[in-house]
């Protein structure tokens, strides 16, 4: 029959098949504004983690355009790194800490029971004070983060669709999944950044050529 572990395999299956699919909508994005823009290392778009890095540039060069310098290139792939490694590294702990919940339920309806016995050895109660505190950091971590996130691509999207921004916005503070797909749904739209970027180029070209000559 259907099993649970076919359910599980299913599931897994279907959401590591959506995470690629946005994935590869959000690489697509990223490329073809960072090579509209003329920023360096397009290639970081494919690249899981650092692609957060090409998400903060291309948002810092529509900012930057505008007399607005920020820094959130540097800001999300930190943050994002730090959280991937510190969440991979709280599973470490799991273990101990189901262990000591279960050892704590059980003594306190043994001792209900049978009051008047002594305490049963704990398991190391360090353990589950690092997962706490550590995971409480990881929260307030995460909120900072996604911010930094929504800011980055509300400026992205007011750039280049200012008229369906806000419900972007929405839609990827909602749906995870939204931010790939919508990234890529921008992605050909005429940048302002873009144009005041080049019409500056085209200036100090103008001077450089006009020096030359005189």
């Amino acid at each position: 029959g259907f099993s649970l572990s076919m359910f599980q395999l299913l599931y897994y299956g279907l959401s590591i098949a959506l995470w690629l699919i946005c994935f590869v909508f959000q690489a697509v994005g990223l490329y073809a504004m960072a090579k509209q823009q003329g920023l360096r290392g397009k290639g970081l778009a494919w690249v899981p983690v650092l692609n957060m890095y090409m998400l903060g540039k291309v948002s810092d060069s529509v900012s930057g355009a505008f007399g607005r310098p920020t820094h959130k290139r540097v800001s999300l792939l930190t943050m994002h790194i730090i959280l991937s490694s510190a969440s991979y590294g709280l599973l470490f702990f799991l273990p101990a800490v189901i262990q000591f919940l279960i050892q704590f339920f059980t003594y306190s309806n043994y001792y209900q029971l049978n009051p008047g016995h002594g305490v049963p050895a704990f398991t190391p109660v360090a353990s589950v004070l690092t997962v706490l505190f550590t995971s409480l950091g990881l929260i307030a971590l995460a909120v900072v983060y996604y911010v930094f996130l929504m800011r980055a691509l509300y400026v992205i999207f007011k750039d280049r669709s200012e008229r369906n921004c806000a419900l972007m916005i929405v839609l990827c503070i909602f749906i995870n999944y939204a931010v790939g797909p919508c990234l890529f749904a921008v992605r050909n739209n005429q940048s302002k950044a873009a144009l005041r970027i080049d019409y500056r180029r085209r200036q100090q070209e103008a001077q450089q050529a006009a020096y030359q000559q005189a």
